[in-house]
């Protein structure tokens, strides 16, 4: 083994079953997974297990054996997942409780960072971390690793909720079926050269990687068209920047030419005539060749062109953002609409792990026209996504927001006939438009957004922003407050380019009047907040900037357990109906407990006034009466079920 690199497919059973400790050294980059990504793989792992897989590719990771152990081995590729992977058998435990540890001691483990390693080991040890987790604790990336391990037990609790028989079969899945691809190299002078590999070229192709070169490969006439097109390509493949900024770096040519403000969209021809031939060929590596010959190409960035030197910039230009979609979901949005437009049959379904699979049939019969037309209209589904789709926007440490950044073209000086691009941030939350989203974002599945189709393809011919409004509007109703029972894929299918209007009497409030406690769907309570907000916020003026945040716990204004003693409750048949509860964030929900009525108005009230902060809107309303009980409990419920219901039946 000493000078061979080798590898092999592993269970988390197969490694349970070895006394191996993987240590993540030093120089390897802190846990930077956010709550998309933690999600994202709960959800993929969790389809795997109802859809009985045999297998569930995790993907691969590099090890080399360290020289301070027998088995004892430093993680240098792969670490996210792998960690995630260890928190998530942490909290399920069962049939992967050996994975977390080796004789009481943690199967991972963190080198120097002190604070990470004593998390681990207490957690591990069901002891309570006594540290502050905050961003200054080993940079940030022990707060990452305390909130995945939050996201993971909400995304049991709620998908399993604590059903012993379904966790254990889980559990079993995980072990047996999720399966890594560890690549074991031998500890040589070179090894730094393996690193900086990983760093500067990657070791893997993404999926997403894999279907360009398959679809630009059927571009075979003219070698800088191909290229002009791979660029088109990669500019829309970064989802953590603008599609102006990504193509201007990636062209490096001045685009706020191509861009035609009245249209909201890029002279797609006029770009491809701007856009100058570069030379892209790479030649591949196998890991062997890069530990003995590698040298890294130190890429100095050009100075940007457009946004950082204008004199209209502000701080608000740079504030960092994030999509609430990755490309490989992008894409298979992308490749729906293309296969609507050719009378071709919809995918399967939305899933980034079957992206190479989804688009399996289209490329069997695709020549250089249709290659061509797939790429632009990929382009043109990216603009309309980042001129009218929300995004999160950081705007202050540990705050991000959703919001949509409007696009405009404006002349360098008075007179000057060259142009920059500006993204502007909106003066208020006046954008009906994009709580709506945001309403959509935060009740639907994370790794899908299925709503996101017919309105990206309506966007595509319209921008007029009210029409797009109204066109939404409809759509959620039709989606999700009917009778159907079809499939969401099937439902967003049949609504792209039809009409979304339909008989008041399909619409179906029945839920809301029943007893269903936290067995209610958050669907409707992020409804409700939507419709408050849409109908009643001239009315309530601490409304104007609210803005809706991921909640996931429902809260019960009278508690269940609340004192007897306690005037101001509910009895049992009212408890669990929807007029006692609110949906609130998990922190608030435990915060809060089982104190009385009163405690939880004053503290309500306190953050509302003094903070400047509205949890609900519903609570708002139901804490403006200094009293609770039967009778205000099912006047509050009627009152919402009839606002619901009135802004359902209204003329859009």
């Amino acid at each position: 083994m000493k000078n061979s690199v080798q590898s092999n497919l592993f269970s988390i059973k197969d490694i349970m079953d070895t006394r191996d400790i993987f240590n993540i050294p030093r120089y390897q980059r802190l846990y930077v997974w956010e709550k998309i990504q933690v999600e994202t793989l709960m959800t993929d792992i969790h389809t795997a297990w109802l859809r009985k897989k045999s297998l569930f590719y995790l993907g691969g990771v590099i090890i080399v054996k360290t020289r301070f152990g027998t088995n004892t081995y430093d993680l240098i590729d792969g670490q996210q997942r792998f960690t995630t992977l260890w928190l998530i058998s942490l909290i399920l435990g069962l049939d992967l409780s050996e994975f977390t540890k080796v004789n009481k001691r943690s199967r991972l483990s963190f080198a120097i960072r002190e604070d990470v390693k004593r998390y681990f080991d207490e957690t591990l040890a069901n002891r309570e971390f006594s540290d502050q987790v905050d961003e200054r604790a080993e940079g940030g990336s022990l707060l990452k690793i305390f909130k995945a391990k939050t996201l993971i037990k909400s995304f049991l609790d709620t998908t399993i909720n604590k059903d012993a028989v379904k966790l254990q079969s889980f559990s079993r899945f995980i072990a047996e079926k999720v399966k890594l691809l560890v690549t074991e190299v031998p500890d040589t002078p070179h090894l730094n050269k393996l690193f900086e590999v990983i760093n500067n070229r990657g070791i893997q192709l993404q999926h997403h990687e894999i279907l360009k070169a398959k679809i630009l490969e059927k571009i075979t006439k003219n070698k800088a068209e191909r290229i002009n097109y791979g660029k088109i390509w990669n500019a829309c493949s970064d989802m953590y920047d603008y599609i102006e900024r990504t193509l201007r770096d990636e062209t490096r040519i001045s685009v706020a030419d191509c861009y035609e403000l009245n249209n909201g969209v890029f002279n797609f021809p006029y770009l491809l005539e701007l856009m100058a031939e570069q030379d892209t060929s790479v030649k591949p590596i196998n890991l062997s060749y890069a530990m003995d010959y590698y040298k890294p190409v130190i890429k100095i960035p050009k100075r940007a062109i457009d946004t950082e030197e204008h004199r209209d910039s502000g701080e608000d230009q740079f504030e960092p953002i994030r999509s609430i979609l990755s490309f490989p979901q992008l894409l298979q949005h992308t490749l729906r609409i293309y296969q609507h437009e050719h009378a071709e049959p919809d995918i399967s379904r939305i899933n980034e792990k079957e992206l190479l699979d989804s688009f399996e049939p289209m490329l069997k019969n695709l020549n250089e026209k249709g290659a061509k037309e797939f790429i632009e209209l990929l382009f043109r589904v990216r603009v309309v996504f980042d001129n009218n789709i929300i995004k999160w926007v950081t705007v202050a440490q540990n705050d991000e927001r959703h919001m949509i950044k409007r696009l405009s073209k404006k002349n360098r000086s008075k007179g000057s006939r060259t142009y920059f691009l500006l993204r502007e941030k909106p003066k208020s939350n006046e954008s009906a438009f994009a709580l709506l989203q945001s309403m959509l974002y935060h009740s639907q599945q994370i790794t899908t957004h299925y709503w996101l189709t017919p309105l990206l393809y309506k966007m595509l011919s319209n921008r007029d922003e009210q029409e797009n409004l109204n066109y939404l509007r409809r759509l959620d109703n039709v989606l999700f407050c009917t009778h159907s029972k079809d499939e969401l894929a099937v439902r967003t299918w049949k609504y792209l380019k039809k009409e979304t209007i339909i008989p008041k009497s399909n619409f179906n409030l029945a839920i809301l009047s029943e007893s269903e406690g936290t067995g209610f769907p958050h669907y409707w309570f992020y409804k409700l907040e939507f419709v408050l907000w849409f109908t009643q916020r001239t009315l309530y003026p601490k409304w104007n900037n609210f803005y809706l945040t991921t909640k996931n716990s429902i809260e019960h204004v009278s508690p269940q357990a609340g004192r007897d003693e306690d005037g101001q409750k509910v009895t049992k048949k009212t408890m669990n109906k929807f007029g006692n509860l609110a949906l609130v964030t998990r922190s608030l929900n435990s915060e809060l407990g089982n104190k009385e009525f009163n405690v939880k108005r004053d503290h309500f009230l306190n953050n509302r006034d003094n903070v400047g902060k509205i949890e609900s809107l519903k609570l708002d309303l139901i804490f403006q009466s200094k009293f609770w009980n039967d009778r205000l409990c099912q006047e509050h419920e009627t009152e919402m079920i009839k606002i619901i219901s009135n802004y359902l039946e209204q003329e859009i």
